[in-house]
């Protein structure tokens, strides 16, 4: 029931009324030249008032109830009508009742009554909780921005039937666009920024994602708009339509991970090399404690019977077998000495070397082994013919793997070696295949690169070479593999 007073406004218009209701809003209304201003009984209702508490004045409502900032638009707008002919909306705060001040908009319109005499009508509806709302939602938006842009994550969205897709200010950043450009990359665009080798896991995972409801949590590589290679990680979950039966798009973050993954790759391979070092030291205390404590022994021994032997003959066999002692005792310090410098001369200036230049001098160093046994050796170093390397490692890793080729040669065919040198993901790869003997991998695999390890009756075979060669390969960050059957052959990789 619309109080009497009201029907000064609403005129008994029952839709005005109903319309009024449902948005909550009081209404008012200025006469200019009666200078009266007068209000519903819901606009006193939204100011915390009640019909008769206070009393509708145009100069107390500017000067005591408007905050001063807002004054002055407020002003502008009763100062100039009935001059300005189109309705206005404004925000504004207004002091409540309780002594705070709250958001409200106030529309109006003028008008014009009986006898041309001019007039405000308009309405006000209060704010205080969607201004309250957006502040929290800028707040919260500012926020996410920030900790994103400290995270270095984006979000992301694709919507199916229609195709779009929609990047977050960070997503854009992480790929090195322009921050300010209004340009999302349609879905093969953004393709186009994935490192070709992880693009066909991105797409299947996507079109799981699209086409099964299945999440993903990925890392991968892309390539930046200025070519920088940067790890992400990407995190996307399928969105459903109402019923949860069909997903209709896919939602989801985007992290620039590559400082973390940089730390995590290089302490993953600090932890291999440790464990490499710790392997190498492992060999090395064994020939410390088990061959030279032998050497030792049999010094001792050998002296000891010297001592007591009187017969000239047995005097000469026991000095003989001590001569022998001491050989091999001088050998095994080489060895050591060998390994030592190798682990102490990690620092060796570099040196651009060509392949077949230490090539044929080593071959002309095995001339007379290559020429007794018939041995066959050929080199393919076109895909890469040099390399920047310590000269005396790169000529003993050769040297070493050509000569096994020979030695542990099959009885019945001539050997053959090929050597062949090639780049793949930057870095550069030597192979050296024979047709062998070959090492039955299963038994002998996990010893195969020990010292003093030997897996043939050959009486040539010392263990040595094969052990100093990867401490050569690993003390310059390479590593070394090789594939082997027994009576087929061995390929040696190396990887610079």
């Amino acid at each position: 029931m619309v109080p009497a007073e009201d029907h000064y406004m609403l005129n008994n218009n029952h839709h005005f009324q109903l319309v009024l209701k449902g948005i909550e809003a009081g209404v008012y209304e200025l006469d200019f030249d009666k200078k009266k201003f007068w209000w519903s009984s819901k606009f006193y209702e939204l100011l915390g008032y009640k019909r008769g508490d206070i009393i509708p004045d145009k100069k107390r409502f500017l000067n005591e109830m408007v905050f001063p900032d807002d004054r002055k638009k407020l002003t502008d707008i009763f100062e100039n009508y009935p001059k300005i002919e189109d309705h206005f909306i404004i925000d504004l705060r207004i002091l409540h009742h309780n002594g705070n001040y709250r958001w409200y908009q106030l529309a109006g319109q003028t008008k014009t009554k009986e006898h041309g005499n001019p007039h405000l009508i308009g309405s006000l509806r209060d704010i205080q909780k969607s201004v309250e709302q957006q502040e929290r939602n800028q707040k919260n938006e500012l926020l996410l921005e920030e900790v994103g842009f400290m995270a270095k994550v984006g979000g992301f969205e694709i919507k199916l039937n229609p195709f779009s897709s929609t990047w977050s200010k960070e997503m854009s950043l992480i790929h090195d666009l322009p921050e300010d450009e209004d340009f999302v990359p349609n879905f093969e665009q953004s393709m186009q920024y994935v490192k070709p080798e992880y693009l066909s896991e991105v797409k299947n995972v996507i079109n799981d994602a699209l086409t099964k409801g299945i999440p993903y949590d990925i890392e991968s590589k892309i390539i930046t708009a200025k070519g920088r290679e940067v790890w992400v990680r990407a995190i996307g979950k399928p969105v459903y339509d109402d019923k949860k039966e069909k997903v209709i798009g896919l939602r989801g973050v985007f992290q620039d991970i590559d400082a973390q993954k940089e730390k995590e790759l290089a302490f993953k391979a600090s932890v291999n090399l440790i464990n490499e070092q710790n392997h190498r030291l492992m060999n090395f205390s064994h020939i410390v404690s088990h061959n030279l404590r032998s050497h030792a022994t049999n010094l001792e021994l050998t002296l000891n019977l010297i001592e007591m032997e009187t017969d000239p003959k047995e005097l000469a066999h026991l000095e003989e077998n001590l001569r022998k002692i001491s050989k091999s005792f001088n050998k095994t310090m080489e060895h050591l000495n060998e390994i030592i410098v190798i682990q102490a001369e990690t620092n060796i200036n570099r040196k651009s070397i060509k392949f077949k230049e230490v090539t044929k001098g080593i071959l002309a160093a095995l001339k007379a082994e290559i020429e007794q046994t018939g041995a066959r050796i050929d080199y393919d170093f076109e895909a890469c013919p040099e390399i920047d390397y310590v000269p005396a490692y790169l000529e003993s890793i050769l040297q070493n793997l050509i000569s096994n080729g020979i030695k542990y040669r099959r009885p019945d065919i001539s050997p053959e070696i090929h050597l062949k040198a090639y780049r793949q993901n930057q870095r550069i790869i030597l192979e050296v295949s024979d047709n062998g003997l070959g090492i039955d991998l299963a038994k002998y695999g996990d010893k195969l690169f020990g010292m003093h390890k030997t897996f043939h009756d050959n009486p040539n075979a010392k263990g040595i070479g094969l052990f100093i060669t990867k401490n050569q390969i690993e003390a310059l960050g390479g590593k070394i593999s090789v594939r082997s059957e027994v009576n087929k052959g061995s390929t040696f990789t190396v990887v610079f």
